[in-house]
């Protein structure tokens, strides 16, 4: 027979294996999370070489004319961004040829301008929504609300021809180009700093400018545009030139 002594000392080895056993399973749980935030700390550092950049749009101070030249004051003191690198990132060598791209708004327009090194500027395509690609192109994908879906795609030549059209969802998903649709208002302007579609020179580039109205932007960012004061919001904004894809990030 067990003494009353003894009962309370097994109940008491129970209870300490039992402790010992969630102590166990607790290390293994956060030996676990570490191992996870670990390789997502690794995909992480992986994915930064291809994440877009932001970049800070300021409120234009003085009119922008759209004639492509961006020498006008409101342009003057905003920064460039950084130059544009290969879609995909750090695996391939920087491009050859520079181009980069400054941002402003106003109450009616949201406003880009480019500046595009390129030794022989070339362009053919003179009909409006052609598929402008064929050509060295400018191209600005725009997702109002930042949510990948309801987009906006502009792409315009050295000769000033543009496509625009919108996509519903993304192309991987099966949307097909609505090539119909309009941006009513679009002012667009080209400056080439040389000759165009003459290889017998050595060329600086082209510059584009774009006043892409609020009220298209409007359609689907489903809220007020251009922001109020106080609004805090993310616009997505790709913006691409293609000698054989350059994208900015």
């Amino acid at each position: 027979m067990r003494s009353r002594h003894e009962k309370p000392a097994n109940r008491q080895n129970v209870t300490v294996m039992l402790f010992v056993s969630v102590a166990a399973i607790s290390l293994l749980t956060l030996m676990a999370s570490d191992r996870v935030l670990a390789q997502h700390r690794d995909e992480w550092r992986n994915m930064r070489s291809i994440v877009p950049e932001g970049y800070v749009c300021h409120r234009a101070e003085s009119p922008v004319v759209i004639d492509g030249k961006l020498n006008d004051e409101a342009w003057e003191y905003v920064e460039w961004t950084d130059y544009f690198v290969d879609i995909e990132g750090d695996v391939k060598l920087p491009p050859r040829l520079r181009t980069h791209v400054k941002m402003l708004w106003d109450d009616t327009y949201f406003y880009v301008g480019a500046d595009m090194i390129e030794p022989h500027v070339w362009a053919t395509l003179k009909e409006h929504d052609s598929v402008i690609f064929w050509d060295n192109d400018f191209e600005i994908f725009i997702d109002p609300n930042s949510d990948n879906h309801e987009y906006y795609e502009i792409e315009i030549n050295a000769l000033n021809t543009e496509w625009d059209l919108f996509l519903k969802k993304p192309y991987k998903d099966g949307s097909p180009a609505d090539n119909g649709w309009e941006i009513p208002g679009l002012k667009t302007a080209v400056n080439i700093n040389g000759t165009l579609n003459d290889p017998s020179d050595n060329d600086r580039g082209w510059q584009v400018e774009f006043a892409i109205p609020w009220k298209v932007l409007a359609e689907y960012a489903h809220k007020a545009s251009p922001p109020r004061d106080g609004d805090r919001r993310k616009h997505r904004a790709i913006i691409k030139i293609k000698r054989r894809f350059l994208l900015m990030r």
